[in-house]
């Protein structure tokens, strides 16, 4: 009797399990085809640029105010054109969104205003262990390999991806590809620090 109701718990915890796996995974397609969607140029780097940004936001390019500040006001005197749209929802864990600099050259927002959102989105919000986007990452790599296995670059960035994760480092940057065609210029913003401070202000998202 005993070993029957230990087979049937084990069995249940199977059950949801298996459940859990494929809701990721359908959640990891969705993801995958909403960005080529926008960004049918994407590069597999692109795609793991896309992720990592929903699991990591800002934090682990920031460490105090005076740099990224330089950085944003440089980033907007050489910016030549922007995105026709004014953020982007990453919807994966769905914490973070792309804000588009357009927002500050348009004048809808201040460079402060930006900066501020960008700032307390980093100071706020706990970075993830390496080890667990590493997890992650394999599982979304499986499922980007089977719905798109001639996706551009995919085997020599897919290398280079397993060799800067395993060497304890994770940033990439956008596939020159990606740049060129769509001309990125945004930051990542926590979703509720986006919603309190900054959405009242932007255009659709899709112009």
């Amino acid at each position: 009797m005993k070993l029957a109701i230990i087979r049937s718990v084990a069995a249940g915890f199977i059950l949801i399990f298996l459940m859990a796996f494929s809701n990721d995974s359908k959640t990891i397609e969705r993801c995958i085809e909403s960005e080529l969607k926008l960004h049918g140029e994407s590069h597999l780097v692109d795609l793991y640029k896309y992720f990592f940004q929903d699991f990591f936001g800002p934090g682990h390019l920031v460490s105090g105010r005076e740099g990224p500040e330089a950085y944003l006001e440089n980033e907007l005197a050489e910016a030549k054109s922007f995105e026709p749209f004014d953020y982007q929802e990453l919807l994966y864990s769905k914490q973070f969104v792309r804000v588009n600099l357009r927002m500050v050259a348009n004048n809808d927002i201040t460079k402060k205003q930006l900066l501020d959102a960008f700032m307390q989105s980093a100071r706020e919000f706990k970075l993830p262990d390496i080890s667990k986007w590493r997890k992650k990452w394999t599982r979304i790599a499986a499922v980007i390999k089977e719905l798109h296995p001639n996706l551009p670059g995919i085997a020599e960035e897919s290398t280079m991806i397993d060799s800067l994760l395993l060497s304890g480092d994770y940033v990439v940057h956008h596939s020159q590809e990606y740049i060129n065609a769509y001309h990125p210029h945004y930051r990542i913003i926590e979703r509720k620090i986006f919603e309190k401070q900054i959405l009242n202000k932007t255009k659709p998202q899709h112009e």
